[in-house]
């Protein structure tokens, strides 16, 4: 059988050390050797062209409506996060598959937990140890993005060892990450990070209020998207930009002229 056995750190000398094995009975053995660690020297080795970490980022939760989380991933980065709150962390993957078992350690920075069953991904299986995700990949899967969920519970600077691809029968060829850091902040303090809504957000939320008759809060978001983006969803928004232009709170006879034209003359089928 096989047997993996953690040498404790305190019982490692500097120069050499030795390993003695006592067999008990008949056989043979054979054993491997392995020192972990990592050093801000160690480069990554380029072992196989792909698959290599591209890099790892940390985004802001999805904004909430009503105290539910809208249906739309934020693309806001962030370096802090509040307490209590959650990150949504995406791992880019240079992808491809090799004619070996590889083994993909993810580390996550202290202070925070993995949220149960936000593991997402094309692995095999993973197994969630000490601040670190193990995922396994047989000979020819491809290894591809994969994301999770972090929460905040203790204040502090964290970083975040890189993420390491290593083949799991010969352990010295790897492909290595970089390192990351991230802030998980104390109850009442705020992040400094800027929020920059994207429009799947701003189409997400104005429709939320327009649906429940909120006007003049789903005007600024529906307006500004038009703007800045025509094209986006332009049958919906257009159709809700009119309505709101006709309410007596809202009205504006250019306005609902200007959406009028872009429904009769593009989405003619569309009866209002």
């Amino acid at each position: 059988p096989n047997a993996v056995v953690n040498v404790p750190t305190d019982v490692i000398i500097d120069g050499q050390n030795k390993i003695v094995l006592t067999i008990d009975g008949r056989g043979t053995y054979t054993y491997i050797a392995s020192f972990s660690g990592f050093s801000p020297q160690i480069e990554d080795p380029k072992s196989w062209e792909k698959p290599y970490i591209a890099d790892r980022r940390y985004y802001h939760a999805p904004l909430e409506y009503r105290g539910r989380p809208i249906d739309t991933m934020s693309t806001t980065e962030i370096t802090q996060l509040p307490a209590g709150e959650r990150t949504h962390v995406a791992v880019n993957v240079v992808q491809g598959y090799a004619d070996r078992y590889l083994v993909v350690d993810e580390y996550f920075p202290a202070g925070t937990m993995l949220v149960n069953d936000s593991v997402a991904g094309s692995y095999q299986h993973y197994e969630v140890g000490d601040g670190v995700i193990r995922f396994y990949y047989p000979p020819r899967q491809y290894v591809r993005d994969y994301r999770y969920q972090l929460v905040n519970y203790a204040p502090g600077d964290y970083r975040a060892l890189p993420t390491v691809i290593h083949d799991a029968l010969r352990p010295g060829e790897m492909r290595i990450g970089k390192a990351s850091s991230l802030t998980a902040l104390g109850p009442g303090e705020p992040s400094a990070d800027p929020y920059r809504m994207n429009d799947a957000e701003r189409y997400a939320l104005g429709k939320a209020y327009f649906d429940d008759g909120n006007y003049s809060d789903a005007l600024p978001l529906l307006s500004q998207l038009h703007e800045r983006n025509p094209d986006y969803n332009e049958k919906d928004t257009a159709r809700m930009l009119l309505w709101i232009y006709t309410t007596k709170e809202h009205y504006d006879a250019q306005k609902v002229v200007e959406a009028f034209e872009i429904l009769r003359e593009r989405y003619p089928e569309l009866y209002i």
